[in-house]
């Protein structure tokens, strides 16, 4: 049996591409998760404050929020609260929402989930935890409000489980 070469390259091609909202007020953090998720291959949108957001969502087709928790008009929180009762369209009321806050302490994923987010990743974003979370949560086939996706093995695990073949090699 002939196993193909897996490389970083051909992971980020068969990895699912998603349109992405980010939700956050500070121009150096919009610059780099944007720039990060492009780089994995998303495309990105981008709202200033959960007012905003609401009114994005409410227009547009997004697969995810990603969502500041401190933010000026309207907050992460109060914006999720409105997702969820339907003012950004009844579409929109499961759809995953994935806290990112500088927020590291005891007690803030409980607090994110009970808002109603799915997820909950602290800043500074670490590249490969933002890009597990969001692959995990677009796999999560239809991954509804308050069911997190299940977590599975990822292909570089599983190339790492691979058996070397020297016979195969020389055929």
């Amino acid at each position: 049996e002939v196993h193909p070469l897996i490389t970083r390259h051909t992971l980020i091609e068969e990895a699912m591409h998603a349109d992405i909202l980010l939700v956050e007020d500070n121009d150096a953090n919009q610059k780099l998760a944007s720039s990060l998720l492009r780089k994995l291959g998303h495309r990105v949108d981008i709202a200033n404050h959960g007012q905003e957001a609401l009114e994005k969502l409410a227009a547009g087709v997004y697969d995810l929020v990603l969502m500041d928790c401190r933010l000026p008009i309207m907050d992460g929180f109060e914006a999720t609260a409105a997702i969820r009762a339907g003012k950004a369209g009844a579409d929109k009321v499961s759809m995953t929402i994935i806290a990112m806050t500088a927020n590291a302490m005891e007690g803030d994923r409980d607090e994110v989930l009970a808002a109603g987010m799915n997820d909950y990743l602290s800043k500074p974003i670490n590249p490969q935890l933002l890009a597990d979370t969001i692959q995990r949560w677009l796999h999560a086939e239809g991954a509804a409000y308050g069911h997190p996706a299940p977590l599975t093995e990822s292909k570089a695990e599983m190339t790492t489980s691979a058996e070397f073949d020297a016979k195969a090699m020389l055929v």
